[in-house]
């Protein structure tokens, strides 16, 4: 049976239904909901960030949907979310694979169509792996590549928090196992979901944020998105005090039963403490007792590609987060440039920049 399909802009009326079909597709996952697309707009004011979001549809059927913004970096337009990568398009779960290609060719070609139209010179996708069609194994390969897309993909932290409290402690990096680290005796751990979270305590969060960035790092709204999040149970905050203050903060987003690790803050006064690794083993706990199933702890790099240059920070950060366990898996990624010349800039600084690091002290 053929599918008459139907391109339709999403508007701020169209919230609703499409926030109704992330949680109903297996693709889809935070990243795709209205509130990730509005705090993504905000994120960055002078990226100027524009949504061209759309829905695939069959009558007043939602088939598919794509979250797309285009966004600008001096004088290149590119589709990307804060300047990183935006999430793939998300499909009903009740087609058949060829029926998902069909509609996945349908979004590429007016991609490539809106490409044209806003002189964009770059498209950047990425999947989620917390949605089911992932971690069913129901989505088994990059169908970017299939769509003229370049692999650009890295890897991720993930970790099957529905284990025993016994194994997940087993998982730990062995020095993190003391006590002493994962749960000094100074600090206290305190969890605020929808049912505890406050304006005063997510304030904490902000003005501790603040403090640790050592300026405001982003507009009011955006943690106002946040605030929300918690609010309709879709995120939880997690915190470290040690006497009357806190001391550290992570937020996770929590969404279909799975946890992503946002943002964290520690207070710099304290430093030398563990108050990092307090927190994310207290929060593997506390996501064990109440129910999560899967946690994306972070991003994995090890070294230097054509396509990323860690710092020795952001490698030294993957390390610490492996040491929670877990399995490294792939986060898959592309990136098409319907530019060619900005295509032979990028490939001619990524190549020079990479022989330097390779060569250039040999």
């Amino acid at each position: 049976m053929d599918i008459n399909m139907e391109i339709k802009v999403l508007e701020k009326k169209d919230y609703k239904a499409w926030d109704s079909f992330c949680l109903e597709s297996d693709d889809a996952w935070f990243w795709h909901t209205s509130n990730w697309l509005d705090m993504s707009l905000a994120y960055k004011p002078e990226l100027r960030s524009v949504s061209h979001s759309f829905m695939v549809c069959e009558k007043d059927s939602i088939l598919a949907i794509c979250p797309l913004l285009v966004e600008n970096h001096g004088s290149i337009k590119e589709f990307s979310f804060g300047g990183g990568y935006g999430p793939v398009p998300a499909i009903v779960s009740k087609f058949l694979q060829y029926k998902k290609e069909k509609i996945l060719t349908t979004i590429f070609e007016h991609i490539k169509v809106l490409a044209e139209r806003e002189n964009v010179s770059r498209a950047k996708f990425r999947f989620s792996i917390l949605n089911p069609s992932f971690l069913q194994r129901q989505q088994t390969f990059n169908f970017l590549l299939k769509q003229g897309f370049i692999d650009t993909s890295i890897n991720t932290q993930l970790i099957d928090v529905r284990k025993s409290i016994e194994e997940l402690h087993q998982g730990l990096r062995r020095r993190y196992k003391s006590t002493g680290v994962i749960a000094p005796s100074e600090f206290t751990h305190l969890f605020f979901d929808k049912n505890t979270i406050t304006k005063e305590i997510f304030s904490k969060y902000q003005e501790l944020h603040y403090k640790a960035s050592g300026r405001i790092t982003r507009p009011q709204i955006t943690f106002d998105l946040m605030y929300e999040s918690i609010v309709k149970g879709e995120a939880f905050l997690s915190g470290a005090r040690k006497g009357n203050s806190f001391i550290g903060f992570i937020y996770f987003y929590a969404y279909k039963k799975n946890v992503y690790f946002g943002s964290s803050c520690n207070d710099p006064e304290y430093e030398k403490l563990p108050i990092s690794h307090f927190l994310q083993w207290g929060s593997i706990k506390y996501m064990n007792e109440n129910g999560y199933h899967w946690y994306e702890i972070g991003w994995q790099v090890f070294g230097t590609t054509i396509f990323e240059m860690p710092t020795e920070k952001e490698i030294s950060i993957s390390h610490f987060k492996r040491g929670f366990g877990g399995m490294t898996v792939p986060l898959w990624r592309g990136e098409k440039y319907y530019d060619k010349d900005f295509f032979k800039e990028v490939f001619t600084e990524r190549i020079e920049r990479y022989y330097e690091t390779q060569f250039s002290k040999k």
